[in-house]
């Protein structure tokens, strides 16, 4: 296990790489300080808020695993991205959907797999990035077991207020 201030400076020299050979060098500058920002003021994961996100995995054959994080929003209830239940314009089996939280150096508090899930009405297989895109790229899975965990509360956004968060392209 690698200590944390080694795997900020890894994840901080990987984005600058990136930032650095895909924008401008303001925009690149700007990405970067938001992410050591971020990245020096990670979260504990078994302080809430922070111990209510969890993984998603969808292991779809031997040697492919699609992994995403997902937010438990209720004790049955995990808001996750749509495409992350998907390869290609395949959707996977309940039953195939896991779901752990507190993950700390290993351990897990707890684990599910789906019962079910809701993808958005009208979600596209294809991946444009957009603000429609954006709009249908959601998901809600209801485990088979109730996670005893502080769920995050969410609110519905106007029309209004996802076209200016989405406008803003710090936001994603």
């Amino acid at each position: 296990m690698f200590p944390k201030d080694y795997l900020v400076t890894i994840g901080t020299v990987l984005i600058a790489a990136i930032v650095s050979a895909t924008c401008s060098s303001l925009a690149a500058e700007k990405l970067l300080k938001s992410v050591q920002q971020h990245a020096s003021t990670l979260d504990d994961p078994l302080q809430w808020p922070a111990s209510s996100v969890g993984k998603i995995t969808v292991p779809w054959h031997t040697n492919l695993l699609v992994e995403c994080t997902g937010t438990l929003i209720g004790p049955k209830l995990v808001l996750t991205a749509a495409h992350c239940l998907y390869l290609q314009d395949q959707l996977a089996r309940p039953a195939m959907v896991h779901f752990v939280l507190g993950m700390n150096r290993g351990d897990v508090s707890a684990h599910s797999v789906a019962e079910s899930f809701d993808v958005a009405p009208n979600h596209s297989t294809e991946e444009p990035q957009s603000s429609a895109f954006a709009k249908t790229d959601w998901a809600s899975i209801t485990l088979h077991d109730r996670i005893d965990a502080k769920p995050i509360p969410i609110i519905a956004l106007s029309q209004e207020q996802f076209t200016k968060i989405a406008a803003d392209k710090t936001a994603f």
